[in-house]
């Protein structure tokens, strides 16, 4: 039996245990998204918590695949991170500051982050490991400089 709603009002969504497949699926329209916001909004965000959120990343998924070649350190070091507490909380009496990027006129977050009133959290992540690898190019470049320096001045002694 197939059930059409406009809104379903419950207190779990369970796997059907009389069928046979194991995943359950959202499905927004092609260009939407799936948003957990508080009862009755649609821009009061709330967390949402799982063991992992994994990303598709399959290379079938992907098309135009090629290394990424600007600087993850330049791009990580042209943005602020701010102290700030969400409206939301602080209409709740909470008193949570919290440390992160901010979106808006004025506010330094690199555009290539920002997907619609988010931060892309994947491609954040992706970035750090980037600037680790040019941050550690740089240490053993230093370091191998250093080494020739050390072997030169210890002949001279």
């Amino acid at each position: 039996m197939d059930v059409r709603a406009r809104q379903i009002f419950a207190n779990t969504l369970q796997r059907n245990s009389g069928a046979s497949g194991v995943n359950i699926y959202i499905k927004p329209a092609s260009n939407g998204e799936v948003r957990a916001t508080a009862e009755n909004t649609t821009d009061t965000y709330v967390p949402m918590r799982a063991s992992s959120f994994p990303t598709g990343s399959m290379a079938e998924y992907k098309q135009d695949i090629r290394p990424h070649t600007d600087s993850a350190l330049a791009i990580i070091n042209s943005a602020t991170i701010y102290d700030y507490r969400l409206r939301s909380e602080v209409a709740q009496g909470k008193d949570r500051v919290r440390i992160g990027l901010v979106i808006g006129e004025g506010y330094k977050t690199p555009s290539c982050v920002i997907d619609g009133d988010g931060v892309e959290q994947y491609m954040m992540n992706s970035l750090s490991w980037l600037a680790i690898q040019e941050v550690d190019e740089k240490f053993e470049r230093k370091c191998r400089a250093l080494e020739v320096e050390n072997f030169a001045l210890k002949q001279r002694v």
